[in-house]
């Protein structure tokens, strides 16, 4: 590690001195992400990716999403300045200190899309409406995020911390509201003793007063010494130093295929890999193949047939709403009724029993406690497979995958379920947990929120059930019984 460094001039990371009454705080946010098949790597993918498809600046124009590996030792020591020897002072030391390689960097940009927006500093938060650039740096558990954005808790961005052996990254943005162009950087560690002083767990690179740095110089040397491409473009480039070892491009590679097919298919996202200057694409046209290639071992889809779900993913994403099946809204039911179908139940089984995809559209009222009653809908396609061992399932909101959901058991089926109407995606947006990956009745201040708020979930979740399945099947299917 180096031990000397040079800061410049009056940027450099600051770290705050602890003043009485002032706590003491071990972060811990990293750990919401520690669930189920989630790594940092795959944490990583889902927070960068999701914060660029919430930001995306036109519906007709696809999000390019870029992440840039190099192996290269990078000239960039003096970025370090006054940051290192904090780390030093954090007893125990970071865990990703002592396994992060010095010379692996990453850089990931967007492109089409806003940047990081609205007021910068506390002044002007007091004085403004609320964006999301100060809530990024300077917001902890709280998101501007609402409808068919698929972030809520304002943690996520803990993951590109997490990421580095330094616990830190910095972030330049070019914004499409005013056009200026923002440098910070942050480190995230404990509460520690420096130099016979104790100092806060939050660090940032900044200029006087902890404003952002827009100086010109300063900023051309940085974009040169990190190899940011970004030229006028408004998004966000975010560099993260010493990567821990699972952080890796073929495992980002992986992970933005199990979490983003359905964007990508959708023409909605492009994601380019690159290590070294050799580039993988990921773009509607490239997905089924570059996924066949991929080693899926210790995955999600290790265990999967990925040709056969890629057709059906393929299929699912591209039906036209032509061929939807509109069912009937439910009068308060919690579960799916045969009359639900109306006069389309013997369609729905015909499909179904012949291995075609049955595409519904499905009907739900979302009563936001003191507002109207709304209307509003979510997506259901299925499949029949014989070949399958287990049920293939999949739940999107508002093109992220919420991964923890199992309602299908053990039957032969596809699955999945999709909701991108801004009713029903603020509703299971407020019921979401942090790493996004259930929907939980007993979510903080979500049956507040909204009347009949567990009903609702329940046949939103019920709608995936295996016990549906024997409607569109007939009482006297075959397949087994769900799995518990």
């Amino acid at each position: 590690m180096p031990a000397k460094h040079q800061g410049k001039g009056n940027i450099m990371w600051r770290f705050k001195k602890l003043e009485p009454g002032d706590p003491e705080r071990r972060p811990r946010e990293a750990e919401f992400f520690n669930v189920g098949d989630n790594d940092v790597a795959a944490s990583l993918v889902r927070e960068a990716i999701q914060n660029s498809l919430d930001a995306r600046l036109s519906e007709k124009e696809p999000v390019r999403v870029r992440f840039a590996f190099s192996s290269q030792k990078k000239d960039i020591d003096g970025y370090y300045a006054g940051l290192i020897e904090h780390i030093e002072s954090c007893k125990p030391l970071p865990p990703q200190y002592e396994i992060a390689s010095e010379s692996a960097f990453l850089m990931i940009e967007d492109f089409g899309t806003l940047g990081l927006g609205g007021p910068v500093t506390l002044e002007e938060v007091n004085s403004a409406k609320p964006g999301n650039y100060y809530d990024f740096w300077w917001g902890e558990g709280k998101s501007q995020k609402t409808g068919a954005k698929a972030g809520r808790w304002g943690l996520g961005k803990t993951v590109f911390n997490v990421a580095s052996g330094l616990r830190s990254f910095w972030g330049y943005t070019i914004r499409h509201d005013d056009g200026r162009g923002l440098l910070l950087g942050k480190a995230v560690l404990d509460t520690h003793l420096y130099k016979g002083e104790r100092y806060n767990c939050y660090g940032y690179y900044t200029g006087d007063y902890y404003k952002p740095i827009e100086a010109k110089g300063v900023v051309n040397d940085f974009k040169k010494a990190f190899g940011i491409v970004r030229d006028s473009e408004p998004g966000l480039s975010v560099a993260i130093p010493m990567l821990v070892p699972e952080v890796n491009a073929g495992a980002v590679l992986r992970w933005s295929i199990i979490n983003y097919f359905f964007p990508i298919i959708k023409g909605m996202l492009v994601v380019e890999v690159s290590n070294d200057g050799e580039v993988a694409a990921l773009s509607a046209s490239t997905l089924r193949e570059t996924a066949r290639k991929q080693n899926w071992e210790d995955t999600p889809w290790e265990d999967r047939n990925v040709e056969s779900l890629m057709e059906f993913l393929e299929d699912a994403a591209t039906t036209p709403e032509s061929k939807n099946i509109f069912i009937k809204a439910p009068e308060g039911a919690t579960r799916f009724k045969e009359e639900l179908f109306g006069d389309k139940l013997a369609e729905c089984r015909g499909l179904f029993d012949e291995c075609q995809l049955l595409s519904l559209n499905i009907p739900v009222r979302i009563h936001r406690k003191g507002e109207v009653e709304t209307s509003s809908h979510f997506d259901l396609y299925l499949k029949k497979d014989e070949t399958l061992t287990k049920a293939d399932e999949f739940y999107f909101r508002a093109g992220i995958t919420v991964s923890e959901i199992r309602k299908l058991g053990n039957r032969k089926v596809r699955g999945l379920l999709s909701a991108h109407d801004d009713g029903v995606c603020a509703f299971l947006g407020d019921c979401e947990s942090p790493a996004h990956t259930d929907w939980k009745e007993r979510a903080e201040g979500f049956q507040d929120k909204y009347q009949g708020a567990r009903d609702t979930l329940r046949f939103i979740k019920s709608s995936m059930a295996a016990e549906q399945h024997v409607i569109i099947l007939g009482k006297h299917s075959h397949y087994e019984k769900p799995g518990n």
